[in-house]
């Protein structure tokens, strides 16, 4: 159906929470949502996934396991996302950056595609090979910015334009009130709450129902 690379701007922005809470409130829509991850350096994504991880991302996109066998189901409060967190020592982070590898990640994205409705991308700041891939194979590119931090969205910007990634979305974390070019996302919130497990309507879920509203054309 679709898929969209979510790029953080800067680092600790909330890329991954808001990946994991964007596919959990697609998920109330009825969705097959599968997660990929694209923050090989960081691997955010795996602190949110019970139990091991093997393989893992970074050995799918290497060739040494397909991407059915690295898919791990994570429960929300509405169902279940597939995830494809990346998790391991850096000698496998260094071949899964390699370029013939990256341009697998792009593969295995547009493989995704045809196994669920939406596929959400957690991709790091622009700049490692599995990033580039991500932004140019992604049907959708949105960048988290950070609030009062023009000069990280507008750099952003501009390097997914020299890769031919036009008009992305913006969203900006944190305190967004000067500074709300699309949806503007609270970031003092529970990280143990991710995924979306709450009942109640808060600005954090008002604002992530809002966004997969604009991005998905969605009635939620």
């Amino acid at each position: 159906m679709d898929s969209l690379a979510l790029v953080g701007a800067a680092g600790g922005v909330g890329t991954t929470r808001t990946t994991l809470e964007l596919g959990a409130t697609l998920t109330q829509a009825g969705l097959s949502v599968i997660i990929l991850d694209g923050a090989y350096t960081t691997q955010g994504l795996a602190d949110h996934v019970p139990g091991s991880i093997v393989p893992d991302m970074m050995a799918v996109a290497s060739g040494d396991a397909t991407l059915r066998e690295g898919l791990i189901e994570i429960e929300t409060a509405t169902g279940s996302l597939s995830v494809c967190p990346a998790f391991g020592p850096f000698d496998r982070l260094a071949r899964a950056k390699a370029p013939a590898n990256a341009r697998q990640f792009g593969t295995l994205i547009e493989s995704a595609t045809n196994e669920s409705d939406v596929v959400l991308i957690d991709c790091p700041p622009v700049g490692a090979n599995q990033a580039i891939a991500a932004v140019t194979t992604a049907e959708q590119t949105l960048i988290l910015t950070p609030a009062g931090r023009p000069a990280s969205r507008l750099r952003m910007i501009e390097r997914l334009a020299d890769l031919g990634v036009t008009e992305p979305r913006i969203v900006v974390t944190g305190d967004h009130t000067a500074d709300r070019l699309c949806v503007g996302i609270p970031s003092e919130t529970d990280p143990a709450e991710t995924p979306t497990t709450e009942t109640e309507t808060s600005q954090y879920t008002t604002e992530i129902a809002t966004l997969a509203r604009e991005l998905f054309s969605l009635e939620l």
